[in-house]
């Protein structure tokens, strides 16, 4: 049985965008595919980054040797990751986000690959 919310967030649609893009790498972690948010989110075109880039490229350097650690423990569990991490902006700016990462074997290209998910916290 479901109760009926009464709540203000209800009553006043009290709610705001949730930011995101979604992107895919090849086994390489090689960016090799980027929605419509990409370049919004993190300033990169697709010509900046396809072929070119991989998702390491997107970390800060002082934060890289971290992520790797907290990417490998994640993907020792299954082949699903989730962080909270920084992002670095073509401009040099940073900001924070939360990843969910899935590695899956794409059958159409029979090669392994990640879909990467990232919301701006």
């Amino acid at each position: 049985v479901f109760k009926k919310r009464d709540s203000i967030e209800h009553k006043t649609g009290n709610t705001s965008p949730v930011h995101y893009t979604k992107y895919k790498l090849d086994i390489d972690d090689r960016i090799i595919e980027v929605d419509d948010h990409f370049e919004e989110m993190v300033g990169f075109t697709r010509e900046d980054v396809l072929g070119k880039m991989t998702q390491y490229d997107l970390i800060p350097p002082e934060d890289l040797e971290q992520y790797l650690v907290e990417v490998g423990n994640q993907f020792v569990k299954g082949d699903i990751a989730y962080l909270h991490h920084r992002i670095l902006r073509k401009d040099g700016t940073i900001i924070k986000v939360i990843c969910n990462g899935e590695r899956y074997f794409d059958s159409s290209v029979r090669a392994f690959r990640s879909t990467i998910l990232v919301f701006v916290v």
